[in-house]
């Protein structure tokens, strides 16, 4: 999976084109990770934040949903 945020914003945008009902969920992981969450409220296995993105800061996450130009509702 892409890590810096150039890719990342280039593949979610083909996923928002793709896949509206897949977008809308890294969306929402995007914007709990952003928060400080894990990105998913699973207890089986790793987090979304542990399993892809170990070492990111919640700032990290908060850039690439401005960038994409996400508004949380």
């Amino acid at each position: 999976m892409a890590k810096n945020i150039p890719e990342m914003i280039v593949h979610f945008k083909r996923l928002e084109e793709n896949s509206p009902s897949m977008a809308r969920e890294v969306k929402w992981q995007f914007f709990n990770m952003a928060e400080g969450g894990e990105g998913d409220a699973s207890m089986d296995g790793p987090s979304i934040r542990e399993e892809y993105y170990p070492s990111r800061e919640n700032e990290w996450f908060q850039e690439v949903c401005d960038l994409m130009g996400w508004v949380k509702q």
